[in-house]
């Protein structure tokens, strides 16, 4: 635990390439899952031109700001 504690008392962060690849794809999925879900189903019936149209767009902005949040505070602790 020591050593993972600078002398100004801050956490030394190291990062991983690969783990930041995969913490970006299942935050990503965790998004455009639905959407997939969605599109599929319209493309079921026929209504594919809807996709953009939905209502759902504002709740995916707003998923995406609350985990930008998250990932900033995170760092910053």
């Amino acid at each position: 635990m020591a050593d993972d504690v600078s002398k100004e008392g801050k956490r030394k962060v190291e990062y991983d390439g690969k783990q930041v690849i995969y913490n970006m794809a299942s935050e990503s999925l965790f998004v455009l899952l639905p959407f997939i879900v969605i599109a599929m189903t319209l493309s079921h019936r026929g209504q594919l031109r809807l996709l953009f149209t939905l209502p759902e767009w504002s709740i995916v902005s707003a998923v995406i700001v609350g985990q930008t949040i998250v990932r900033l505070v995170s760092l910053l602790l």
